[in-house]
């Protein structure tokens, strides 16, 4: 018996040995060529680590589809939530449409009252004192009111007035200074017949007058 050098792990070992004992390598130079019967050991080796690693690979996949089921369960849960809230909403927005807002629906209401009440006619001429002798003329669209204002005490030139009036009278109208850009005063109130009566508001001087006219 002789030693040899294994030509993978550097070990001596005795030339008898088909494989080395340390690393189980094939040994070169080894009295018996003979081979083992039970087949070549290093492939039954990596035979046995290939085996293992699709035993580990397939316990991966199992606890990985265990965790995906529950997930997408509650995946399925929630969405149903979801679809249970929206038909909530739904259903309340329904019952909401057909009953109404009742302001809104008075307000609707109110405004389409107006709309069909007839408007009264104040085109004309109205005389009287706005702490000093007044004369407004009045021109009439529809609900559209424009014209002229004078103070006939000072001399004063005509100065233009616009705005709006309602079915029931009330109106509101702005004057215009001299400058016929900017808004000397505001008159709002009631026109009944022949009769019109407010206050004015001098937006230099932010005072309010009561006044009536009469055409």
């Amino acid at each position: 018996m002789s030693l040899i050098k294994c030509s993978v792990c550097g070990k001596m070992v005795s030339d008898e040995n088909e494989v080395c004992p340390e690393c189980r390598a094939w040994l070169l130079g080894r009295k018996t060529t003979a081979p083992l019967s039970d087949g070549n050991i290093h492939k039954d080796e990596k035979i046995g680590t290939f085996k293992l690693i699709g035993l580990f690979a397939a316990l991966i996949l199992v606890v990985v589809f265990s965790q995906f089921l529950p997930t997408r369960n509650a995946t399925d849960e929630d969405g149903q939530t979801t679809e249970a809230e929206e038909e909530v909403v739904l259903e309340e927005e329904d019952r909401a449409e057909e009953t109404g807002n009742p302001a809104v629906g008075n307000e609707e209401q109110t405004a389409e009252e107006e709309a069909q009440s007839p408007l009264p006619d104040v085109a004309g001429t109205y005389k009287g004192s706005i702490r000093t002798p007044t004369v407004i003329r009045l021109k009439q669209d529809g609900t559209r009111l424009s014209g002229t204002i004078r103070y006939t005490k000072f001399d004063s030139p005509a100065l233009d007035i616009s705005g709006s009036i309602k079915p029931d009278g009330s109106f509101s109208l702005t004057e215009i200074g001299e400058d016929h850009r900017t808004p000397s005063g505001k008159l709002n109130g009631q026109i009944q017949g022949n009769t019109m009566t407010g206050t004015f508001l001098n937006t230099s001087t932010n005072k309010t007058t009561e006044f009536t006219l009469n055409k």
